[in-house]
């Protein structure tokens, strides 16, 4: 069993509610991978989700997890 600390960070408003599925669907399927692939093997892992910007319309979301990264000679083009 992985015990997942969760911390959440939004330095923004109100979102409307299209804007906020999107945002839902994409930080929800990252977050999957994390615990599928970043923790496995780990007792206690932490999971960072951060939101900001809003200006224009446009948002920055910022994922970070604490696993062991990519392995050595992962070529992300050739993936």
């Amino acid at each position: 069993a992985t015990h997942v600390r969760l911390e959440v960070v939004s330095r923004v408003g109100q979102i409307d509610i299209d804007r906020l599925i999107t945002l839902s669907l994409f930080i929800t399927e990252v977050a999957v991978n994390s615990v599928k692939h970043a923790f496995a093997g780990r007792p206690d892992s932490l999971l960072r989700v951060e939101l900001s910007g809003g200006d224009g319309g446009q948002y920055v979301v910022t994922i970070r997890d604490d696993g062991p990264g990519l392995p050595d000679g992962f070529d992300p083009d050739a993936s």
